[in-house]
């Protein structure tokens, strides 16, 4: 994607709803309670921290910050599942497009029983950190299975970049290697069957076949953009503000907010202490335009959720130009500032290419080692 015109630091330059979207099988398994349709998150925060310290004497100060405060009083529940969202609006999209036919009640125990086999097969096969989900592949049958218009449906699917290999056939996709194989056909003929029995979606049926399943997955994992959202991170920027407010206004707000500063982050080093790096609802999505994001290790733009739900924004990080590729970092943050080495190996693993940007070139003379090799050997250098 090209810029048309200049592009300060921190503007929007787009914002999109994903195609479809699911929270990570673990994640959901372990009680981070998020919209099944747009991933908002459905705890206030003094519950979010409560459950990720496992302390329920916390009580956060400033709750006037939380905006989900009330939340448990505006959850929207399935009447056949109990599945929970955000809104009826929400509960009514969901339905229309895909929980009609995957809702888990008590009226097909056996599709029920093959939709939680598929899951336990993926969970199985993809533990902690998740990049995919399973349901993304459930929940585009059922968007099959309701549409008008499956052909435009597929059509927008098949747009989005599917290759197993990469162009010189050096590398696979992470998800279809070898020691995964007998895992990628266990899922495979359990969808198959899914289709057969419950679906009967002829078109979807070359995607179950061997080399059609490897290259939806392959479309998955190359393809996805995560999804994370917080009730605590929206308290933390909230509170934030509130601190800078007062300090502007009364001499005496600068000991008030170094207090909350302070309170925060004690909370953080709990969470961390006692639920590691998963803070977040995450899942991830499938997006039409982010998915013509090239990337590049010195990106102009990122992925943000401004809104603390699936809607994506594309937000720059510096002046664009007119006539500028807008580019994002496809590696996590913690992954961007590895050595050149270990941001390549990434991004043959999970997307199939290796990287040509500005950084990469620069750094070409660096020695061909992880980052993991790196620390290793400046722990030996220390000893």
């Amino acid at each position: 994607i090209i810029s048309k015109r200049i592009y300060q630091s921190g503007e929007l330059i787009f914002e999109e709803q994903p195609l479809v979207l699911a929270q990570f099988e673990w994640n959901k398994l372990y009680k981070y309670s998020a919209c099944e349709y747009c991933l908002y998150p459905l705890e206030s925060c003094e519950q979010n921290v409560r459950r990720l310290c496992q302390d329920t004497s916390i009580v956060i100060q400033h709750p006037e910050c939380d905006p989900n405060q009330t939340i448990s009083q505006r959850i929207v529940r399935c009447r056949q599942c109990n599945e929970m969202y955000c809104s009826t609006k929400c509960h009514q999209q969901a339905m229309t497009n895909y929980h009609s036919i995957l809702c888990q009640s008590t009226e097909n125990e056996k599709k029920d029983q093959l939709i939680r086999h598929i899951i336990d097969l993926w969970r199985s096969a993809h533990p902690p950190p998740e990049t995919t989900s399973i349901t993304l592949v459930l929940k585009l049958m059922a968007m099959l299975k309701n549409s008008n218009n499956r052909l435009l449906l597929l059509q927008e699917l098949q747009k989005f970049s599917q290759g197993v290999q990469s162009e010189n056939q050096k590398f696979y996709h992470k998800l279809l290697r070898k020691e995964f194989q007998s895992q990628v056909e266990q899922l495979r003929y359990a969808l198959e069957q899914f289709n057969e029995q419950y679906m009967q979606i002829s078109e979807f049926k070359w995607f179950l076949t061997s080399d059609g399943f490897r290259q939806l997955l392959a479309l998955l994992g190359r393809n996805q953009q995560g999804i994370g959202t917080s009730s605590l991170a929206i308290w933390v920027k909230n509170c934030e503000n509130l601190s800078k407010t007062q300090e502007t206004t009364a001499a005496a707000a600068g000991a008030a907010g170094s207090d909350i500063s302070q309170f925060i982050d004690a909370i953080y080093t709990k969470i961390d202490d006692v639920s590691g790096e998963f803070i977040d609802c995450e899942g991830s999505g499938l997006f039409k335009l982010q998915s013509c994001l090239n990337h590049s290790c010195d990106a102009n733009a990122e992925i943000q959720y401004l809104h603390n739900n699936s809607t994506l924004s594309v937000v720059t990080t510096r002046l664009i130009s007119p006539n500028e590729e807008i580019t994002i970092n496809y590696l996590s943050e913690c992954d961007r500032n590895r050595s050149r080495h270990s941001r390549q190996k990434l991004l043959q693993e999970n997307y199939l290419f290796l990287c040509q940007c500005n950084r990469c070139v620069s750094e070409a003379s660096e020695p061909d080692e992880t980052s993991e090799e790196e620390e290793s050997e400046n722990e030996m250098d220390e000893d």
